[in-house]
């Protein structure tokens, strides 16, 4: 793919590697193609050195707040500020409007409040619960509205629940008793 500029120079653009080829330059240098050069593959990478280990990150969230440092009454969560680079001030007026606020920087040492595009905000835990009791409403009415679609009819219409369909797709538990022999 090539792309030309306002000058008129021609840009291109070199797609990365895919995996068959790799594969067939692994399987080229197995064959001892023509071509290839064999002795790029190392005899022993043990030999060269130290042995270097990765670090371990798999056990660590670097945005996780101990729920022990949070002062008392307050709950924080991670807002976005920006998204790849550009500022979401949209986001954030909008956590301002419904009372977050930044957790000031000095608060807790060696925590940072501003990373990845985040921001650290407190609110009171009354207003988080009365957000969360919202939530749940809504998600209530939201599945009673689906269950009504599902089970109710318009008025002079067959009623679902009672049809003979209905009383077929329900499912009846029953145990039987089987005499084991000796």
């Amino acid at each position: 793919m090539s792309n030309e500029s306002d000058d008129g120079a021609r840009l291109s653009r070199v797609a990365p590697p895919r995996r068959e080829n790799v594969r067939q330059r692994l399987e080229a240098t197995q064959r001892g193609a023509p071509g290839v050069d064999e002795t790029a593959a190392r005899e022993n990478p043990r030999d060269e050195g130290p042995r270097l280990h990765r670090k371990r990150r798999t056990n660590h969230d670097p945005r996780w707040v101990d729920p022990k440092v949070i002062p008392a009454g307050w709950e924080y969560n991670w807002k976005r500020a920006s998204t790849l680079g550009a500022p979401d001030q949209a986001n954030i007026n909008e956590a301002t409007e419904n009372h977050w606020s930044p957790v000031p920087e000095g608060r807790h040492p060696g925590l940072l409040v501003r990373q990845a595009g985040l921001v650290l905000m407190e609110r009171p835990v009354y207003l988080c619960d009365e957000a969360r009791e919202e939530e749940y409403e809504t998600a209530a009415q939201q599945n009673d509205g689906a269950v009504a679609m599902l089970t109710d009819s318009p008025a002079g219409h067959f009623d679902r629940a009672s049809s003979p369909m209905a009383q077929a797709n329900t499912f009846v538990k029953t145990a039987y008793g089987v005499a084991i022999p000796e």
